[in-house]
């Protein structure tokens, strides 16, 4: 049984099973880029996109965001954050840059990282 399989789809699992159109991930990522205390507090939205593993081995993540350049485009700042998904899902955005990419595919990410997920992140990190 696939991950995007109706029984995935229908768990409703804490760690997956979001659903929502790029257009709303993409305007909840730009709420994080210069947050107000309408969602969250902003101090809190800001401590979200903030590494809070300093000096610990391993990725950087605040909190429910990973930080930094690791998975997202070649072109990000060290200051990106965002998230993907085992089902071929990613989003980010970089507050340097001001950009957001997000990528919602049915494509496990085993088998769409490299071929699609990756290569479409870093041509949208290039822009300018």
């Amino acid at each position: 049984m696939g991950l995007n399989s109706q029984y995935w789809r229908d768990l409703g699992a804490p760690w997956g099973g979001a659903h929502a159109p790029a257009a709303d991930v993409a305007r909840f990522l730009r709420y994080f880029l210069q947050p107000t205390d309408r969602l969250v507090r902003a101090a809190t939205a800001r401590q979200m996109i903030t590494n809070q593993n300093t000096g610990l081995p391993g990725s950087s993540w605040g909190l429910g965001w990973k930080v930094g350049t690791g998975e997202f485009g070649k072109g990000c700042s060290a200051s990106t954050f965002g998230h993907s998904g085992s089902t071929g899902t990613l989003a980010w955005a970089d507050p340097t840059t001001r950009l957001i990419c997000v990528l919602l595919t049915s494509q496990p990410a085993e088998l769409s990282r490299s071929t699609l997920l990756g290569p479409v992140s870093d041509q949208v990190s290039q822009i300018r």
